[in-house]
């Protein structure tokens, strides 16, 4: 995950991980930190990778994300 200069941010996907309980700190957090690819498959006309990681505070996290502009779009996760 070196391609881009960082994360892709807006309104619709930060509303969309907190609705689950998850902060873009975290999602950020397991992106950067030790992660695990779980999968990579296409939908909606892109790449997406699932990856497992775990917070700081020891929350298991699965992070679906995209290149989106040389940038890191976070579409969806899931907690544990």
């Amino acid at each position: 995950m070196n391609r881009g200069t960082g994360f892709d941010w807006d309104s619709a996907n930060e509303g969309h991980i907190s609705r689950h309980g998850i902060t873009r700190r975290e999602a950020e957090e397991v992106l950067r930190g030790a992660s695990f690819p779980l999968a990579r498959a296409h939908r909606s006309g892109e790449e997406r990778h699932t990856e497992l990681g775990e917070t700081g505070e020891g929350r298991l996290i699965i992070v679906v994300w995209a290149w989106r502009d040389a940038r890191v779009r976070v579409v969806n996760r899931v907690s544990g």
